[in-house]
């Protein structure tokens, strides 16, 4: 876009000389958002009848997510990445349209997005499979309040790095309940090692046929740090030997060795002495302090997940 210098401003302060010649322009850049917008596509299929007078023929209809439906497979792309990725709920989607003036019911959306997931439904299938086959999966579940129900439901995530194409996989699976069902549905009968908390849940999956279970550094950590309100000096000894775990593993992100042999080095070579430096203080620490007092209770678990 070109701006020239209004006729008005043509006038030089040091000559009064209203005579110019152009050097170019002078360029800088501002970045505008433009909002999406809904494109019409009118299909006209065409008839033709033959000569016989018998027969009448209909170009094939175009594909449709919703048979009878007005919407285009991107419309419901946008709202998958709107509600799963961005986690923008229907009704605010729904709001944001009223403000544009565009009347898109809720329902609408709602029907839109469930026959959507029906259609990936093989894709969901063939991911958690190849999930179970992965070496080292990590594992864990929270909790949601239901609309239906007094109840709370369980979102479970299952994650781990595909050894074939080298990229990270994560199953998202909603559960009605906390049982071991859905770890069981996921992951048994596979083999590897489960990365989880000192849940019970998932001693189904990591029973002495299935996978080797892989304690969680996280949640040891925070009951730790949760444990500093009450034993501060000595939780904060607990935490800087865990913190230079950690270190390590910044140190490998940091050289871009992460999955390699080369991390596995650095974890064998740094890694495992203060592991073990954490796990040694630990025996010595729970023997100094009350067992219910809140450093007392963490260095229990500490104990009950080596």
């Amino acid at each position: 876009m070109n701006h020239p210098v209004p006729d008005a401003e043509k006038l030089c302060p040091k000559c009064n000389g209203t005579r110019f010649k152009p050097l170019g322009f002078e360029t800088s850049t501002v970045f505008e958002y433009v909002p999406g917008r809904f494109v019409r596509h009118v299909h006209r299929r065409e008839k033709v009848a033959c000569s016989c007078g018998e027969c009448i023929l209909t170009a094939p209809p175009v594909p449709k997510l919703v048979p009878g439906g007005q919407y285009g497979f991107g419309f419901a792309a946008f709202l998958i990445v709107e509600k799963c990725a961005d986690s923008i709920p229907i009704h605010r989607i729904e709001k944001r349209f009223q403000r544009l003036g565009i009347p898109m019911s809720r329902a609408t959306m709602n029907d839109i997005l469930h026959v959507a997931a029906e259609r990936a439904a093989p894709l969901v299938q063939r991911l958690r499979a190849r999930i179970s086959s992965i070496e080292i999966v990590l594992a864990d579940e929270t909790s949601l309040r239901l609309q239906d129900r007094k109840t709370r439901g369980f979102v479970w995530v299952f994650h781990g790095r595909d050894e074939h194409s080298g990229g990270e996989l994560v199953l998202y699976v909603f559960a009605t309940d906390r049982s071991s069902e859905t770890p069981k549905q996921i992951l048994g009968g596979s083999k590897g090692v489960l990365v989880v908390d000192g849940y019970t849940g998932y001693n189904h999956v990591t029973d002495p046929d299935g996978r080797a279970r892989g304690g969680c550094w996280a949640h040891l950590r925070r009951k730790v740090f949760e444990a500093r309100q009450a034993d501060g000096d000595q939780a904060d000894v607990g935490m800087d030997k865990i913190r230079g775990i950690f270190h390590v593993e910044h140190e490998a992100t940091g050289v871009g060795i992460v999955g390699t042999a080369e991390h596995l080095a650095l974890r064998e070579q740094k890694s495992r002495p203060r592991a073990a430096d954490f796990f040694n203080w630990a025996t010595e620490t729970s023997a100094k302090v009350l067992p219910k007092s809140p450093l007392g209770e963490a260095l229990e678990r500490v104990r009950n997940s080596v």
